[in-house]
């Protein structure tokens, strides 16, 4: 006979994977939230941001601009291969556009950037980094600075770099703190120390700026908005993160939970190009 109060084993165990599906569900809706929050607020201090870069930065022409290092005024992608400016030659060629303050990228860079930065370090594909404007903060343009500086000039220091730049902005997300990504003098000084911190000289630190960061974004995006890659739809607009397999554009949910498939849709197009 069963003890009164005591419920079945089964019972309970239903109670508690219910429990665990609810705080699952809020979680995400949660999430969801925040990456919408962060989404609408990054449209709408874009205006701001530009007009603050334009009136504090701009005074001063001896600042450290594109001219602070050639690879600012190219406006090129950061190669992945093997080794960081090196491409992988004749394996596909695997392209994501992203901002380094879209709440999307952010989520995907752990999700299915870190296996494909793995896979190109194993030689199986080159990867492109493309830092493009969406979602701009002051903190967009000097980290995308950074990391353009930083591949080029300090190639080893990148890959540590880039995570700690996704890593800073997660932890303002999720505090809801816009206080330094918005800020251009504190963003500055905010992705030196980071910088510094993966142990990047403070040579290459003292060439960061937003005004470095505004003339690369400005030909990084432009390419891009430009560019022809077949089966995306213009109609329904263009945002980041944005993957594409040797010009070939590869939808993706680009969902945390979702990553492993993701990568795996991007992976069987690579495979595709690669026959």
């Amino acid at each position: 006979m069963a003890k009164q109060g005591v419920q079945p084993t089964g019972g309970k165990q239903s109670i508690q994977a219910r429990a665990a599906a609810m705080r699952a569900e809020a979680e995400r809706k949660e999430r969801r939230s925040k990456l919408i929050i962060w989404s609408v607020l990054g449209v709408v201090v874009a205006i701001a941001a530009a007009l603050i870069v334009f009136a504090v930065l701009h005074k001063n022409s001896s600042e450290a601009g594109a001219d602070s290092s050639p690879a600012l005024s190219a406006g090129n992608p950061i190669v992945i291969g093997k080794e960081v400016g090196k491409p992988n030659e004749g394996k596909p060629v695997v392209a994501e556009y992203l901002s380094y303050s879209c709440p999307h990228c952010i989520h995907v860079g752990k999700s299915v950037q870190k296996p494909l930065i793995e896979k190109a370090q194993a030689g199986e594909i080159t990867f492109e980094l493309h830092p493009v404007a969406t979602a701009v903060y002051p903190y967009t343009y000097v980290a995308s600075a950074a990391a353009v500086i930083v591949a080029n000039e300090e190639p080893a220091k990148f890959i540590k770099l880039n995570e700690a730049l996704d890593a800073f902005f997660e932890s303002q997300m999720n505090a809801n703190d816009g206080s330094i990504v918005q800020d251009p003098t504190k963003s500055v000084e905010q992705v030196k120390s980071i910088a510094k911190q993966v142990g990047v000289s403070d040579a290459v630190v003292n060439k960061f700026s937003i005004e470095g960061g505004e003339a690369y974004l400005a030909k990084s995006s432009q390419a891009w908005t430009d560019g022809n890659y077949e089966g995306l739809d213009r109609k329904k607009g263009m945002g980041t993160p944005m993957f594409v397999v040797n010009g070939k554009y590869i939808p993706i949910t680009a969902l945390p939970e979702n990553g492993p498939a993701d990568v795996d849709l991007i992976m069987k197009a690579v495979q595709e190009a690669a026959k």
